[in-house]
């Protein structure tokens, strides 16, 4: 439909199953939500994080490097695992910046980063 542009916003979800709970982030910037569903839900065990395909332009749609950072921090995950990237180029950060990024903030932080080549099986 033509000029219907922009009329809903990004999702994300939170599945609790067997005694846990994962956070599947989705696309989209960073604002309070992240502090607001660890406030709501409290400890999450792993989020999946939205990392890559990201530049200035798309800060309210992709999550920054610097963004990254304030998500894992308000979130307070038990684990986290970063996506979308190493798969296609869309943006023009550098191929690896984003796991150098997440990988920065895991050791900054002393937060537990799970990262595995496409195709891996990681468990949680």
């Amino acid at each position: 439909m033509l000029g219907k542009r922009n009329q809903t916003l990004w999702a994300s979800f939170l599945v609790e199953a067997g005694g846990r709970k994962v956070y599947i982030g989705g696309d989209g910037g960073y604002d309070k939500r992240f502090a607001e569903i660890r406030e709501r839900f409290g400890v999450v065990d792993l989020a999946l994080l939205e990392n890559g395909q990201y530049n200035a332009n798309w800060k309210y749609i992709h999550t920054t490097p610097e963004d990254l950072e304030k998500v894992i921090l308000d979130l307070q995950a038990k684990q986290v695992f970063t996506v979308h990237h190493d798969k296609f180029a869309l943006s023009i950060h550098p191929w690896n910046e984003p796991d150098s990024v997440a990988h920065d903030i895991a050791t900054k932080h002393n937060v537990n980063l799970l990262d595995a080549p496409i195709g891996t099986v990681v468990k949680f």
